[in-house]
């Protein structure tokens, strides 16, 4: 019994065989860090002390949350916030705290279903309460490992704002539903 094998029968000098050229991989190159978000524009309707004032007044302040958030900067809510609000102070220092420890945030955008304004006192002293969505959040450290993640969630928000030329935010409560 004869055992078979690859040969080239001793005639011809075995053909080499191309051996494909290394290809250049392209280095990645990290993705630029993202545009940070242009501050919100102040509402013409924040110039009068009317219930329509006040809801934009409301309105802003949520929407200047969301900046804040997302920058690290909360000089334009603490500009809108009387030191009176414990709760305008208290996001105040969270985002600071945020801030001072090198994290950043995405998300948390706010979407307002409902507006209710009530004048209490005419042209100076208003309510409004706001149902709105705050949408899901994530905060990650300078390594940009996630720290929390938070769900989205319905809330009602009552103002109390009061008109002295320019609106303030004095008082503030939060509540989840659903």
């Amino acid at each position: 019994m004869a055992l078979a094998g690859c040969t080239n029968g001793g005639n011809a000098p075995p053909t080499p065989t191309a051996t494909p050229a290394a290809t250049a991989s392209p280095t990645p190159t990290p993705s630029p860090a993202p545009e940070p978000p242009s501050p919100p524009v102040r509402p013409e309707a924040m110039a009068t002390p009317n219930a329509d004032g006040a809801t934009a007044a409301s309105r802003y302040f949520m929407e200047l949350y969301t900046y804040s958030r997302l920058t690290g900067d909360p000089s334009l809510l603490v500009e809108l916030s009387s030191s009176e609000c414990s709760t305008c102070s208290a996001i105040v220092d969270q985002v600071s705290a945020t801030r001072d420890e090198g994290k950043t945030s995405e998300g948390y955008a706010v979407s307002v279903h409902e507006a209710t304004p009530t004048e209490l006192v005419s042209g100076e002293s208003f309510t409004v309460e706001l149902r709105l969505t705050e949408g899901a959040g994530t905060t990650r450290d300078r390594a940009g490992v996630v720290v929390s993640e938070t769900a989205a969630a319905e809330r009602i928000l009552r103002f109390g704002l009061r008109w002295n030329g320019g609106w303030t935010v004095e008082a503030l409560g939060v509540e989840t539903t659903g």
